[in-house]
């Protein structure tokens, strides 16, 4: 007799437990975490830098302090092109600044999207942990309401929650990586950025300073 054909094999089972304490249980991907918040921490340092170049105006001790704390990055870039006019930015730095702050909100979406996450580990796999998507977690707590809702007008409703593999994005250490090392590159061309509005402001300065060399 023929063999009869293999059943396909039932798809592993994945349980996710969403929970703020997902770097306990992933101390390694926990730190990635923890990596993501803490280099963009040095891009705004960065941009804080190269405000302070664009001022050279070493009395005012409080322009860095006043520009970095700023929660709000398009005050920011408000602030930093109002000085840009102020100073007569040369048109291709401003340019320049125009391209890297649009490059800005790109990378803060990426990092916001690893920071305010909301994190699930499973305990299936040890080398992930996942990130809860927003609208398919409202999807489904809007289904129960909705089946709440239903039941109290005597109509049949769903109740249950059913939050499968498409709920949640996979991260990894590369993919965290990754991630990384577009915001160092982002930080690196500030940097490079900020010291050539240094020169420009030095170069104004000088001017200002001894007339005529």
């Amino acid at each position: 007799m023929p063999d009869s054909p293999a059943k396909p094999e039932e798809p592993k089972r994945i349980d996710f437990l969403v929970t703020p304490d997902v770097p306990v249980y992933r101390p390694f991907l926990g730190i990635d975490i923890a990596r993501v918040a803490t280099y963009w921490s040095d891009v705004e340092y960065h941009w804080a830098v190269a405000y302070i170049y664009l001022l050279a105006e070493p009395r005012d001790k409080d322009a860095f302090s006043a520009y970095f704390s700023m929660r709000d990055w398009r005050k920011r870039k408000q602030l930093f092109f109002n000085q840009a006019q102020a100073r007569s930015l040369p048109g291709l730095l401003k340019q320049e600044a125009q391209n890297l702050y649009a490059e800005f909100e790109e990378r803060a979406r990426a990092r916001n999207t690893v920071v305010h996450g909301t994190w699930a580990y499973s305990p299936q796999r040890e080398d992930v942990i996942y990130l809860a998507q927003p609208r398919e977690l409202g999807v489904q707590v809007n289904r129960v309401f909705t089946g709440i809702e239903n039941i109290a007008k005597g109509r049949r409703g769903e109740v249950s929650v059913d939050l499968g593999r498409g709920a949640y994005d996979e991260w990894d250490h590369a993919r965290f990586e990754a991630v990384i090392a577009e915001m160092v590159a982002y930080k690196n061309r500030v940097m490079e950025y900020g010291n050539r509005v240094s020169a420009h402001s030095l170069a104004v300065l000088t001017r200002r300073l001894w007339p005529g060399t």
